[in-house]
């Protein structure tokens, strides 16, 4: 995990000169807050102008958090220093004695014994949980800055950050990377491959056992050079040797990382910014860091300057930086942004203890807390299918039933899928629809709804009866004289009387049977009488009358009749 160098590096200008300056700075590039947040502010008795650069959890209920700032006035550094003993709920200022400077991160190696780094070569230890702090850093190192500590055990850690000075005599007299082997109390350099470069910065550490740890930064070549970039440095027999590896900046951009965690021992996710913190850098690695693949938080704000990451196993993590906080549950292959309140001020360091618990802390005294890793409550809403009405109900057979339902949505989506089923057949997908040629029998019609967000309803579900029908029709008769010169007339009628449709069937006798000759649609009036003039041939006629299946009154046949045209 690590910790927030580019506040130092970025942006130290603003906070040599006071909060005025700070705000316009940053509240320029601030977004509006998109939705309900599960992060929730936390009052630590630290206010504006007061950056706090890390945060770090010993245990779930105790927590410290280091920073500071440089007063307006004098430019004299302020260290400050946070306990908490209730989890990040309350806070309570340590006293330090001595001289001062911003502090960049703070680490325990037992419960008693932690260290702190910071601008000016700073380096702290307390061996008595805090209660009196003893400075360690080295009486040369005044214009240097350590940006991140770790332990790996009660006696083995390492911090990292900028050598105060580089002298091309001694290429390698001022490594980044120092050492420790007795808690704290003294250190020692430790070479890299990149120690003979003009510029190097390492702003991030990973310790993952007193053998193997990752620290993360920039580096440039040598002076007016192309040749820069991010490094990623690993060690694998506990700092005796380093090996490099490096991301080339492209022309006229800069790139660097911030920070740097492991979720086990093989993988792992490195974050920073590129061109001068305009946008995101985020690298993973499954392989221990042989190799890293950049990838992309596509919906982070403006594609924040990342400055720590924090993974709890090899799934889990979310890093924060700028105005985002991002996390991600497939080993960081993708992230989705989780929204703070208030979100005004620059996020520095971020840390969990549990996929659940976590804290985040950045400018001007900002500290945040989630007790369910981040993500935003989830709206709950309910989706139900009504089923308005289906008649006629009974319905005779062959008679069309209309059935007329509707959805409901209590968290205001658009219902905009229907689903009417009979048994395991779907019948229809509009919201009223027509069924008919049933047989007689009871049938469970049912009904599902769908909202906008893809959620289907509960099966709400009524009985439709069908029953024989009750309808019955006349045979057709001739009314008048069956003539094939003047032609011949058809008259029937439905009983009971009502306007529908029937269909009238002729028959024609050929070949010593009745074959298909002509069907005719005719209306009935509102007493059911119907009739109409045909002109067949001459010749020996069969003919019936029956309601056609789509009318919606019912369906039933005469007898036929046989009809002689002479």
């Amino acid at each position: 995990m690590a910790h927030a160098k580019w506040l130092t590096r970025r942006m130290h200008r603003f906070t040599l000169i006071g909060s005025a300056l700070v705000l316009v700075a940053l509240l320029t590039a601030t977004p509006a807050l998109a939705e309900t947040s599960s992060w929730q502010k936390v009052d630590a008795g630290v206010g504006i102008g007061n950056s706090i650069n890390h945060v770090y959890s010993q245990s779930q209920g105790r927590l410290w958090a280091v920073g500071g700032y440089y007063e307006e006035n004098t430019g004299k550094g302020v260290s400050t220093i946070l306990l908490s003993e209730t989890g990040g709920q309350d806070w309570t200022k340590q006293v330090l004695d001595g001289v001062q400077y911003p502090l960049n991160a703070v680490a325990f190696s037992d419960p008693t014994d932690g260290v702190a780094v910071g601008n000016g070569g700073m380096i702290i230890q307390t061996t008595n949980s805090g209660a009196n702090w003893i400075h360690r850093g080295f009486a040369n190192n005044t214009t240097g800055r350590y940006y991140e500590v770790a332990f790996a055990d009660d006696l083995h850690g390492w911090i990292v950050g900028t050598r105060p000075r580089y002298n091309p005599d001694e290429p390698n007299a001022n490594s980044p990377i120092l050492k420790t082997n007795d808690g704290g109390a003294t250190w020692f350099q430790q070479q890299t491959p990149c120690d003979g470069y003009y510029g190097l910065e390492l702003s991030g550490l990973e310790v993952l056992d007193e053998k193997n740890a990752y620290a993360v930064g920039y580096y440039s070549e040598t002076v007016n050079t192309e040749l820069h970039g991010a490094v990623i440095l690993s060690t694998h027999d506990g700092g005796n040797t380093w090996t490099k590896w490096s991301v080339q900046a492209l022309p006229n951009t800069n790139i660097s990382f911030e920070a740097v965690s492991f979720g086990d021992a093989t993988h792992g996710c490195a974050v920073g910014n590129e061109t001068y913190g305009e946008g995101e850098v985020i690298y993973t690695t499954a392989d221990g860091g042989v190799t890293w693949t950049r990838r992309r938080s596509s919906d982070a704000p403006a594609r924040a300057a990342l400055m720590d990451v924090d993974f709890i196993d090899a799934n889990q993590g979310w890093a924060a930086g700028g105005s985002a906080i991002v996390a991600t549950t497939d080993g960081g292959v993708t992230w989705t942004t989780q929204p703070w309140p208030s979100p005004n001020w620059y996020l520095r360091s971020i840390t969990f203890s549990s996929p659940k618990l976590g804290w985040a802390v950045g400018d001007n005294g900002t500290v945040l807390k989630t007790i369910d890793g981040g993500f935003p409550p989830a709206v709950t809403h309910t989706v139900t299918a009504v089923i308005d009405s289906v008649l006629p109900n009974p319905v005779a057979t062959f008679v069309w039933a209309t059935l007329t339902g509707h959805g409901t949505d209590s968290g205001g989506h658009t219902i905009t899928g229907y689903e009417w089923t009979q048994g395991t057949n779907v019948l229809n997908g509009a919201a009223t629809f027509r069924a008919r040629a049933l047989a007689e029998g009871a049938y469970t019609m049912s009904l599902r709804v769908r909202c906008s967000e893809g959620t289907w309803s509960p099966v709400v579900s009524q009985v439709l009866t069908v029953t024989k029908s009750a309808c019955s029709l006349t045979a057709p008769k001739v009314s008048g004289t069956a003539s094939a010169r003047r032609g011949t007339k058809l008259i029937g009628s439905v009983s009971p009387g009502h306007s529908t449709k029937v269909t009238v069937e002729i028959r024609r006798y050929a070949g010593g049977s009745y074959r298909a000759y002509k069907k005719y649609s005719v209306s009935t009036g509102s007493s059911g009488t119907w009739g109409f003039t045909s002109k067949p041939k001459k010749g020996t006629y069969s003919v019936r009358a029956y309601l056609a299946a789509d009318t919606g009154h019912g369906a039933g046949s005469s007898a036929w009749r046989k009809v002689i045209v002479r």
